[in-house]
């Protein structure tokens, strides 16, 4: 029986059974709403191929009232089994092409993503943000721009440490979606009110297969069939933004464009960066020019900051007010991120991982850099799964900016090797020939290898974590590592340096 009453111009939730799987933080949120749907315990079910024991405490009571928890085994299986399931509900982590889901879309049983789930179910307006890079920057500063005129907007979705969109602050009337490929590749008819592409450029092509494929994932954020977002933001710069920005205005949709290039509707001109954050100018439409600030820093933070300003106008808040919100709004943790440090050097954290977003990272800490007459030194991770063509650019990017580059891990599941880098990163690095490369495999000692080099002038990076607060030890068990506490715990026990 479907419970769900279809909402304004969202299609009812598919009728259950429900079999959901993976159960760690957005299956988790599935499993948590559809229970307070007042959906049957015994017509849920859910699987996951590993055991999660903080999961498993949470979902207790519903297991006690007869839903059906399983880690491990046949989960074609639970097809089978009474009461058959009628629909799928996926988390991001598992590939639409996982047994599971293809064979339950063989079966002809609607595969959707938790995304997709919570979209059908919330009638709030939703602001849906998705891209390569950036995304949970500008979900942030649309955030804040749309509170200074009385909205209540959540930030949910993929951004780390926030909710699963199932779960999003019902008190709020806003759901800022941010929106991973993954989530949307099985979202079959998510469409947001607005929509914003940050950029696109190579990134999870062991999943996508290619850039074609990462693109089609993305497109859906804004086109279906037979609808149209009402209206995007899109990147001026680049191939994707502008052949996007046609098909929508052909299918009637209202288009915003943003970026550096003289095309872009909102224009992005003379970014200034210092620890302090960054400022550009922006060319509006109809001739109006403001300073844009933000306390995030890069130039590539300006071009973020400028995204969401263009999803605020679009979306009626008045541009100066926007413009100062953003300026006051606290950066996104794990961000080029700085860590107190005494000794004359300085430390930032960043969460880059992919080509586009390091070589935007340690562009930025160059040029701060050069202009204090120091080095730049980067400890650099990327994790095995991404596909080889991945690690060896993101390597590459590094090592033809960074002067010194200390390579390491950075570890997500018990089998990957604890003892040497994922294959790839250190290849690419290497063939940029410039940075003098270090393999350290132990990440806290890599960590201290980097404080250790530097000197007084000099900018330590240590990418490709960002905010991340744990990782797999040598044990295989989940450890707390956060590289921001690490690096305050190091930078103590460096050395004062000898007064003259």
């Amino acid at each position: 029986m479907n419970l769900v009453r279809a909402l304004a111009g969202r299609p009812p939730l598919p009728p259950g059974p429900y079999l959901v799987a993976g159960f760690a933080r957005a299956g988790s949120a599935a499993l948590e709403r559809l229970s307070g749907l007042g959906v049957p315990a015994r017509e849920i079910a859910a699987w996951d191929a590993v055991a999660r024991a903080d999961f498993a405490v949470l979902h207790h009571d519903l297991a006690a009232r007869g839903a059906h928890l399983q880690t491990g085994g046949d989960p074609l299986a639970l097809l089978d089994r009474d009461p058959r399931p009628a629909c799928l509900v996926k988390s991001p982590g598992m590939p639409a092409d996982h047994p599971l889901p293809a064979a339950a879309a063989a079966r002809g049983l609607p595969v959707i993503d938790e995304a997709e789930l919570a979209w059908r179910l919330d009638g709030r307006p939703w602001i849906g943000v998705t891209g390569t890079n950036g995304k949970s920057t500008v979900c942030a500063l649309v955030a804040v721009a749309l509170r200074v005129t009385g909205h209540r907007p959540v930030v949910a979705g993929n951004v780390q440490g926030g909710p699963a969109l199932s779960l999003a602050d019902p008190a709020a009337d806003v759901v800022v979606a941010e929106l991973s490929s993954f989530q949307l590749e099985s979202s079959p008819a998510l469409l947001p009110e607005l929509a914003v592409l940050t950029n696109l450029t190579r990134d999870h092509l062991d999943r996508h297969g290619d850039m074609a494929g990462y693109l089609r994932a993305k497109r859906r954020l804004f086109l279906r069939p037979a609808a149209a977002v009402g209206h995007a933001v899109l990147p001026a710069d680049g191939r994707a933004g502008p052949a996007l920005a046609a098909e929508l205005r052909a299918a009637g949709a209202t288009v915003t464009t943003v970026g550096t290039h003289r095309r872009a509707e909102v224009r992005v001109r003379d970014p200034e960066c210092s620890f302090a954050g960054t400022a550009a100018t922006v060319e509006l439409p109809g001739g109006t020019s403001l300073r844009l600030r933000t306390r995030a820093i890069g130039s590539h933070m300006a071009l973020n900051a400028a995204m969401a300003l263009a999803a605020a106008i679009a979306w009626g808040v008045d541009a100066e007010r926007a413009v100062a919100a953003i300026a006051e709004a606290d950066p996104v943790p794990g961000r080029l991120e700085r860590v107190p440090c005494p000794h004359g050097f300085e430390v930032l954290v960043d969460f880059a991982h992919n080509a586009a977003g390091v070589r935007a990272a340690l562009s930025t800490a160059r040029a701060l850099a050069e202009a204090a007459g120091g080095r730049l030194l980067v400890v650099l991770s990327i994790l095995s799964v991404f596909a080889r063509p991945q690690r060896r650019a993101v390597g590459r990017a590094a090592g033809a900016i960074a002067d010194v580059l200390v390579l390491t891990n950075d570890r997500w599941r018990a089998d990957e090797p604890a003892d040497r880098l994922p294959s790839g990163l250190e290849t690419g690095a290497r063939a940029a020939g410039y940075a003098e490369i270090e393999v350290v495999p132990d990440r806290r000692s890599a960590i201290a290898r980097g404080l250790a080099l530097a000197e007084p002038g000099d900018i330590v990076v240590i990418a490709g974590r960002g905010s991340m607060t744990s990782q797999v030890g040598r044990d295989g068990r989940r450890e707390p590592f956060d590289d921001r506490l690490v690096a305050r715990e190091l930078v103590a026990r460096v050395p004062q340096p000898a007064r003259a």
